[in-house]
């Protein structure tokens, strides 16, 4: 807004669930659901959203809707796709269940100490954790508030800092999503 006084609300703590996390929920006492063929539905479900979508097929359901969508421009009319200047990318949008659940999310106002950068999730994209060890020679995924580094600059960027005093590791790629 042009109102210098306006603040942009930041959801920060929270707690992050996986595949396996949420199929333990549902298989729990007194559900006639399996673990594992709770885990394999659900992944085959998404795994073929996912397959879908390469072909171009979105998904909805009443609980949510993947559709999707591109970024770049087009030079003139004539101009094709090039993925050096377009990126293809999932929307996924809450259905009414969703909805209903988000409005009855409890939301509390955190006064920060300070306007520093923090780290909310760290996901290890190969293991499929959050906020738990990383898998060497995996990537990562950081979500967080006011991240930024210059990676041209030797003494900035992403660290990995090793237990019991042995050192530190730059990260030697770092892969920029910006909104």
């Amino acid at each position: 807004t042009p109102d210098p006084d306006d603040c942009r609300p930041i959801v920060v703590n929270t707690q992050i669930f996986n595949v396996d996390d949420v199929v333990k929920q549902i298989t729990g006492e007194g559900s006639i659901l399996k673990v594992t063929e709770s885990v394999a539905v659900s992944n085959a479900l998404l795994r073929q959203i996912g397959l879908n979508l390469s072909q171009g097929i979105g998904f909805h359901c009443d609980y949510f809707d993947v559709s999707i969508d591109m970024r770049g421009v087009y030079i003139n009319e004539n101009d094709t796709y090039d993925s050096k200047r377009h990126t293809i990318y999932a929307n996924l949008r809450a259905g009414k269940p969703w909805k209903e659940n988000l409005a009855k999310a409890k939301v509390e106002k955190v006064t920060p100490d300070e306007n520093k950068p923090g780290i909310v999730v760290l996901f290890d994209l190969k293991s499929k954790t959050a906020n738990e060890t990383l898998t060497p020679g995996g990537m990562a995924e950081i979500q967080g508030q006011l991240l930024k580094a210059d990676t041209t600059a030797d003494d900035e960027g992403i660290y990995f800092v090793l237990e019991n005093g042995g050192g530190e590791i730059k990260v030697a790629y770092i892969y920029q999503n910006f909104p």
